[in-house]
């Protein structure tokens, strides 16, 4: 086969999700960023949602937004110009936050790069305050500028997967095999993101504790990014057969 569109089996892709998972704090920047876009699009002020937008992608957060502050949620020209103006809005004002990279995940990284594994982003967050927030963090240097973000043109994180998958192989010249595939979050909406499109997940605590997480059947939960040897054995072992198909259908009870 040529080097462009081939088949490695031997080849990984981890798509890694940012807030809870690479970074920890400065969110209320991003929320910030959502109000502001909102009243100078819309000229209105508005109120954030009054529930957790956690694993949510931000066109379904912004599309929230609106609905609860009684503005045109299907006008997709103002919508794409709201995402575009947070985007700008987060960069012009990234300096005044203070979010951390969450403990080993910088050596994790480092490592998994220099095992050749391909590493991307699959986030809820635009793209622009996405790798904004990478390279505030430092982390940039580990990814390549591949992935999904939350500004695409889909309603609901699993829809991020195949663009994530499309953008991967155009990079790369590799097509990754489901089993291949991994995402690596903090939320329920990861692992079922991860249980829609049959790849495989690892998901970390914090935002939810383990007992949370472990009812949706990720294929590894961790404390901590300094379990990198348990993760090296998940990236490296076959695929286990999923227990529980139907918990991809319970998005509504999270």
């Amino acid at each position: 086969m040529n080097k462009k569109n081939s088949l490695d089996e031997n080849k990984k892709l981890l798509l890694f999700d940012i807030d809870g998972t690479l970074l920890e704090g400065g969110l209320y920047l991003h929320k910030e960023a959502f109000l502001k876009s909102v009243k100078k699009v819309f000229g209105m002020p508005a109120e954030f949602i009054d529930f957790s937008p956690n694993g949510m992608i931000d066109r379904q957060i912004l599309k929230a937004i609106l609905k609860k502050n009684h503005h045109d949620s299907s006008n997709t020209e103002k919508v794409n110009q709201t995402l575009k103006e947070m985007g700008e809005y987060y960069a012009a004002h990234s300096y005044d936050i203070k979010s951390n990279a969450v403990p080993g995940s910088r050596e994790c990284l480092s490592l998994l790069k220099e095992m050749g594994y391909f590493i991307g982003l699959l986030t809820g967050n635009a793209e622009e305050i996405a790798w904004q927030k990478m390279k505030d963090a430092g982390l940039e240097p580990f990814f390549t500028k591949m992935g999904a973000f939350g500004d695409a043109m889909v309603e609901e994180r699993p829809q991020l997967v195949p663009i994530a998958l499309s953008r991967a192989e155009k990079e790369t010249g590799i097509r990754f095999t489901p089993e291949n595939v991994f995402i690596i979050g903090d939320t329920p909406r990861d692992i079922i993101c991860a249980k829609k499109n049959d790849i495989r997940s690892i998901c970390i605590t914090g935002t939810f504790t383990r007992e949370e997480l472990i009812k949706y059947h990720p294929d590894l939960i961790i404390d901590s990014f300094n379990e990198i040897e348990a993760i090296i054995k998940t990236l490296s072992s076959p695929p286990k057969e999923s227990p529980a198909r139907q918990l991809t259908l319970e998005m509504d009870g999270i």
